[in-house]
């Protein structure tokens, strides 16, 4: 594996700071995160969300809630949270749902060892181009910090999606 340490970026580090639980549950090496995504979209607004929902689960198979995250996609370079996405679509919901669950995963791990990371999805084309199974031809920014998050989250702990 990888052996450098984790840095985050001083946006990445705020973001993640204004997103990220206080009170975590403790884990161990033995403990593995699992992590549910979502994202959709208002006809309405013209908005598009994401969620994610934290559980640890430890060696035991007992499953602890440890919170959950949402926000709007931002679609605008100049919004601190922007992440890549060209339009609000639930497909940019999707993506940001997969690069939060990703950030949100590496800030784990960087606190707390983690034997595992499972990422549970229902967008296959999401969790696809996060895992560089395929390339997107919208939202191509979101989809790349997708599949490089991955791949510096593989190279500290196994992930499963």
């Amino acid at each position: 594996p990888f052996s450098c340490p984790l840095a985050l970026v001083d946006s990445t580090a705020l973001a993640l700071q204004r997103i990220s639980p206080n009170d975590l549950p403790p884990t161990g090496s033995h403990h593995s995160l699992c992590l549910y995504v979502d994202g959709s979209t208002s006809t309405d607004s013209n908005e598009a969300s994401w969620a994610v929902t934290i559980f640890h689960i430890s060696g035991d198979n007992i499953w602890a809630d440890a919170g959950f995250q949402t926000g709007l996609v931002p679609t605008s370079d100049d919004h601190a949270q922007f992440l890549g996405a060209d339009a609000p679509t639930s497909g940019a919901a999707e993506f940001s749902a997969q690069v939060w669950a990703l950030s949100i995963a590496l800030e784990h791990i960087s606190l707390h060892p983690i034997a595992r990371v499972y990422i549970r999805y229902d967008s296959t084309y999401a969790a696809s181009v996060a895992q560089a199974s395929c390339l997107p031809n919208v939202h191509v920014k979101l989809a790349a910090v997708a599949s490089t998050l991955t791949t510096i989250l593989l190279n500290h702990v196994p992930l499963v999606f």
